[in-house]
C-alpha cells in the first residue's frame, strides 16, 4: 500500500473524544470502557482491567502477585507511583531458608511456596481506586466486571490457551485444589472453550471497599 502516512501501519491510529481502552484481551478492554462509561476515570478502569486479566490471563497476572501504578493527573500535572510489590515473609529469614536444606547454589523450586512474596496486587488495587479514583464508584463496583467474568465463564483466547497448556503440569503438581480450579478435568482449557473461575469469582468479593 503505497501511501504517505507518518506511520507504518494499515491501522489508522485510535481517537476519540471521551477516553478508550486498549489491553492485551478484548473483555478486559469491555470491562474498562464500561467503567469510564459509569463516571470512573482512568484509574478505576485500570484496576478493573487489572482484574479482568487475572480472570482471562491467569497465566500471566494475578492476585497473588505485585502490582505498579503510575498515575498522571491532567489537572495538576503531577505523576505519582505505587510500588506495589510484595514483601517476603517477616518469618522466612536466611536461617529459615538452610533449615529447609536450601541455598543460594541449591534454592527452591520456582514453584515452591517458599518463592511467592506476600501478594502485593491486592493493596495496589485498593491505594489506587483510594488515592486517584474518581471516588463515584466503590472497589467491588469495579472489580464486577471481573466478577461476572469468573463467575459466568468466558472464552479463552487461543494464545492464552497455548501458554495455559504449556503449565499444566505444574499446576498437577502444586496439588489438586489448585488444579481444580484451574483445570478442566485435569486438562488445560482449549481456545474458544468456556472457563469459569468460582473461586477466584469469591476472593475478589472479599476484597475491601474503598468508599
Amino acid at each position: 500500500m503505497d501511501t504517505k502516512f507518518t506511520f507504518n501501519s494499515r491501522r489508522s491510529p485510535v481517537v476519540c473524544l471521551h477516553g478508550c481502552v486498549a489491553t492485551s484481551q478484548p473483555l478486559a478492554s469491555t470491562v474498562g470502557l464500561d467503567i469510564l462509561k459509569r463516571g470512573g476515570n482512568a484509574a478505576d478502569a485500570a484496576v478493573a482491567i487489572a482484574a479482568a486479566l487475572a480472570v482471562t490471563e491467569p497465566c500471566s497476572t494475578g492476585l497473588g502477585g505485585d502490582a505498579f501504578c503510575l498515575f498522571y493527573s491532567a489537572d495538576t500535572g503531577e505523576i505519582r507511583g505505587i510500588n506495589g510489590s510484595g514483601r517476603s515473609a517477616q518469618a522466612q529469614t536466611l536461617d529459615f531458608m538452610e533449615s529447609r536444606g536450601f541455598s543460594a547454589q541449591s534454592p527452591p523450586s520456582v514453584f515452591d511456596a517458599l518463592n511467592v512474596t506476600v501478594p502485593g496486587a491486592p493493596a495496589c488495587w485498593c491505594d489506587t481506586v483510594e488515592l486517584f479514583g474518581s471516588q463515584k464508584l466503590s472497589l467491588p463496583e469495579i472489580l464486577s466486571g471481573a466478577v461476572e467474568l469468573a463467575e459466568l465463564g468466558f472464552p479463552v483466547a487461543e494464545v492464552t490457551a497455548h501458554h495455559w497448556a504449556n503449565n499444566v503440569a505444574a499446576l498437577r503438581d502444586a496439588g489438586k485444589e489448585l488444579g481444580d480450579d484451574f483445570l478442566i478435568e485435569g486438562h488445560a482449557p482449549r481456545s474458544g472453550q468456556v472457563f469459569k473461575n468460582a473461586a477466584l469469582a469469591r476472593t475478589l468479593k472479599k476484597l475491601p471497599p474503598v468508599l
